[in-house]
């Protein structure tokens, strides 16, 4: 499946093509080496998806694509990870170390509806090291299930689990 670091690329955006462009020790880092395993392993794809909470939509068999630090407008933000299929668009907000989103930056995503109103299946994911707080993720969750958009907040270390059970 392609790979895309739109941050990088701007409009004419290039496929990943080599694990040595995701190097580095950061947030970014991280998020591009998740997104490349992603990418290349759709089973794996589907045991994340389902471990956050999201039943991958029918149409995730037929293809899917990973987005890097998506930017469709500056007015929304960039995105971490999202996932996409004909049916299906999940954005991942990830942080590393003690450091939370904000239900601001939570909520921005939910603003550009028309870009979510062509997908059945809608997600948005806090991927943390800690877990959100109970207020945070209460606020955010009922936000964005008024746009039809639901919230899960899943930690580095379910996912990091994930990738050490995986034979690929």
């Amino acid at each position: 499946m392609p790979l895309y670091i739109g941050k990088n690329h701007g409009s004419d955006a290039a496929p990943v093509e080599s694990v040595f462009r995701l190097a580095g020790s950061d947030e970014d880092a991280l998020t591009y080496a998740l997104g490349f395993l992603l990418a290349h392993d759709s089973n794996f794809c589907r045991q994340v998806i389902r471990r956050c909470g999201v039943r991958p939509h029918e149409s995730f068999k037929s293809g899917y694509s990973i987005h890097l630090q998506e930017v469709t407008d500056r007015r929304f933000g960039r995105r971490d990870i999202v996932i996409e299929s004909s049916g299906m668009r999940i954005v991942f907000e990830a942080k590393i170390g003690g450091a939370e989103p904000t239900s601001e930056q939570l909520l921005k995503y939910a603003s550009e509806d028309s870009l979510w109103k062509k997908y059945a299946r809608r997600a948005v994911i806090a991927l943390t090291q800690v877990k959100l707080s109970t207020t945070t993720r209460e606020n955010v969750s009922s936000k964005l299930s008024n746009h039809g958009i639901r919230f899960y907040n899943v930690q580095w270390h379910q996912v990091i689990d994930l990738v050490l059970r995986h034979r690929p």
